[in-house]
């Protein structure tokens, strides 16, 4: 009994020595020591049960034969132990690599789940700044449109639905703005929108480069086409066609020619070919009001003065029609009795809006209804007339306007 006993408690102790030298891992241990119990209460019931069947098996071989049983229960003893020590060897290290195995995918999960958790509390942080950005930017948007809200309604009710205005479109003041800035490099008839600085809306007219210089044609007769007997409106607004007879309208002269200094010129052919032209510094045209009232002078030609002579000049004179009578004549109407508007006197030494005649005659000698410029022809008509103004070359003139 006492050898069994002795045998019994050497071999627990080499087990639990090999159990426990193999647990290095300190973070696991505990759970390798419950699996160890497991198998050392196996193991000892198994050599219980062992060591029970070798007992009464030696106690048989002992009443037998003392020293053969001896000699045998030695032999035996260290067999079955060893074959013992070996299984258990092998088991406890297959054991081992299961822990082993175990304990590095267990290092594996807690690194990943340490990664992750890093991840989150990362993304955690990320969230709450955008919340915090977002409530910031929040509470800014809600006091602008607060302040806002108050301007609106403050304002008066007339603005608050005011429509957009679109910018407006951009329109040279006359045709020498246009010749300045290179937008005629040609002679020939240009024709051009343009829009000066007191006209509402901009009107089509007819440029043309002279001496270096844009000039803007006010009227022209060439053919008997255009009936120029007609009503104050009619001479207001204007008529007939740009590329062949017109009068551009004496509203549209007035913005053009008081929007700063202009000179006028005309030019001129008789019935024989011949050409004349009068230019003049100065020359200006009232508004309405003032009767659409003529300012001229400063005159220089060829043509001779026919429009501010000493006798029965035309500076200062109102414009007058068939139906507006503003000449100085007291007893018939200048514009009735010679057709076409003009700005009479009493009545004319010059009146370019005349009756076309084809052969340059008048029908009657004494009724000078044609188109006329007395120092050229006091008895016939013209059979071309061009009449241009430009600005000035800003010099000093007598009889300033």
């Amino acid at each position: 009994m006492e050898l069994k006993r002795t045998l019994q408690g050497t071999l627990l102790c080499l087990f639990i020595f090999l159990v426990y030298s193999e647990d290095t891992e300190t973070k696991s241990s505990r759970r390798r020591r419950c699996r160890c119990k497991k198998y050392i209460e196996k193991i000892s019931k198994d050599i219980d049960s062992r060591l029970q069947a070798f007992e009464s098996r030696f106690e048989q071989y002992l009443t037998h034969s003392p020293n053969a049983l001896s000699n045998v229960t030695s032999d035996l003893i260290l067999d079955q132990n060893g074959l013992k020590i070996d299984s258990l060897t092998v088991d406890m290290n297959k054991t081992r690599e299961i822990l082993q195995k175990e304990s590095y995918t267990l290092r594996q999960l807690k690194e990943n789940m340490y990664t992750q958790e890093m991840s989150v509390d990362s993304l955690t942080e990320n969230f709450k700044s955008l919340d915090f950005i977002v409530r910031n930017l929040t509470m800014v948007v809600e006091k602008l449109e607060t302040s806002m809200r108050n301007k609106i309604d403050k304002a008066p009710r007339t603005m608050r639905h005011k429509p957009k205005r679109n910018k407006p479109e951009l329109y040279p003041k006359d045709c020498d703005e246009v010749y300045q800035s290179g937008g005629m490099k040609y002679l020939g008839d240009y024709y051009i929108m343009v829009q000066p600085e007191k006209a509402k809306s901009p009107f089509k007219c007819v440029c043309k480069i002279i001496d270096g210089a844009g000039w803007t044609v006010i009227q022209r007769r060439q053919d008997g086409r255009e009936n120029f007997s007609r009503n104050w409106e009619d001479y207001k607004n204007g008529f007939g066609d740009l590329q062949n007879e017109f009068w551009l309208g004496n509203e549209k002269i007035h913005q053009l020619t008081t929007q700063g200094d202009y000179k006028l010129k005309i030019d001129m052919e008789d019935m024989d070919g011949k050409k004349w032209y009068a230019e003049y510094d100065r020359f200006q045209v009232s508004d309405e009001r003032d009767l659409y009232r003529l300012h001229v002078n400063g005159y220089h030609g060829t043509a001779g003065d026919s429009l501010t002579p000493y006798w029965r000049t035309h500076d200062g004179m109102p414009f007058s029609t068939r139906d507006r009578d503003n000449d100085k004549r007291f007893y018939d109407n200048c514009a009735e009795d010679y057709g076409g508007g003009w700005w009479y006197n009493d009545c004319y030494e010059s009146h370019l809006n005349g009756k076309y005649y084809h052969n340059g005659s008048h029908n009657d000698y004494f009724v000078r209804n044609g188109i006329q410029w007395n120092s050229i022809h006091a008895y016939s008509s013209l059979n071309f007339v061009e009449i241009m103004i430009k600005p000035t070359d800003n010099t000093k003139l007598p009889n300033d306007i």
